[in-house]
């Protein structure tokens, strides 16, 4: 992993990601401040979303400056794999109804992944796992909506998988 993706990942010290980036000003101005990370939402459907085009004018220029971080909701596998592989992104956080498979290919490349996931039951706590993800970003239960809801996640439930995991970043 780089640097910055450990950094991010410390559970020493708590970490800052700003999503919604869409143009390079905002985006250097995170890198200049100190956030950890930023977030390019490649959903087409999101009110912020980010060609992968439109993107690559701004975001070779922050390599090693922050932590690129692309967002996708339910996209084929290669859009992704082609970001990382152009090192557009440092890592890819999958926040739609991605399965356990969909995510293995990324585990099985290296590729570092951050999966969105909600937790709904206590057998939630073990199949978080499967995903062999980089990272678990726990999110709200609301089927068919994608982020950014407004919807509490079970507290309890978060709690109790931190403490059953706690090297699961």
């Amino acid at each position: 992993m780089s640097e910055l993706l450990d950094q991010f990942l410390n559970p020493a010290s708590p970490s800052l990601k700003i999503c919604g980036v869409t143009n390079a000003s905002d985006a250097e101005q995170l890198a200049h401040i100190g956030v950890h990370a930023l977030g390019i939402n490649f959903w087409s459907k999101s009110k912020r979303y980010c060609s992968p085009e439109d993107a690559s004018e701004f975001l070779p220029g922050l390599e090693d400056a922050i932590l690129r971080v692309g967002v996708f909701v339910n996209a084929p596998t290669s859009l992704p794999l082609q970001l990382l592989e152009d090192k557009l992104i440092d890592v890819a956080q999958f926040h739609g109804d991605e399965d356990v498979d969909y995510c293995l290919q990324f585990s099985e490349t290296g590729f570092p992944f951050i999966k969105a996931t909600s937790l709904t039951s206590s057998k939630d706590l073990t199949s978080v796992l499967d995903y062999d993800a980089t990272s678990i970003l726990i999110d709200a239960p609301a089927p068919g909506e994608y982020g950014g809801t407004g919807k509490l996640a079970d507290w309890e439930l978060t709690r109790t998988l931190i403490e059953e995991q706690p090297d699961l970043p």
